[in-house]
């Protein structure tokens, strides 16, 4: 099979022709919950993300008859150094306390925590492995249930 002509990522064009050749392989994008919803004052990070989620479903199509999965994790809040940024900044400008907002920010979480980094690699785990093995083209929300809410 010709490799798509489409423009891929450079990360993408690069695996993709060995995996087509060894008719096996595993594609997974990073991509947020933010992907899946809007949100307030983020619109060029939630548009970044619509894209990966875009480009994965796409990807998927393409390299669907050639035994290579092409999915998406798109994680919740995680414990993260861009957490702790983003909580230091709106703490400052909204004059709150850091627990205070996370108060706040944990009420659209039904599972009431932030993730911890661990929890998306397990994912990534699945996803690589070959009970993945028919899944393509999915966005996997690994974020405690908030678009439950």
């Amino acid at each position: 099979m010709k490799v798509p002509s489409c423009a891929l990522p450079q990360q993408v064009q690069a695996v993709m022709p060995g995996m087509i050749s060894r008719g096996y392989g595993r594609i997974i994008n990073m991509a947020s919950t933010a992907g899946e919803w809007g949100s307030l004052n983020q619109s060029a990070y939630n548009v970044s993300k619509y894209a990966v989620v875009a480009l994965t479903r796409c990807v998927a199509l393409e390299l669907a008859k050639t035994g290579v999965t092409v999915n998406a994790i798109c994680p919740g809040s995680v414990q993260t150094d861009m957490v702790d940024k983003l909580k230091n900044e709106v703490t400052k400008s909204a004059g709150i306390s850091p627990d205070d907002l996370m108060k706040i920010a944990l009420t659209r979480v039904p599972m009431g925590r932030i993730l911890e980094p661990r929890e998306i690699s397990g994912m990534a785990v699945l996803l690589a492995s070959p009970a993945g093995s028919d899944m393509t083209g999915q966005s996997v929300q690994v974020d405690g249930g908030v678009l439950l809410s």
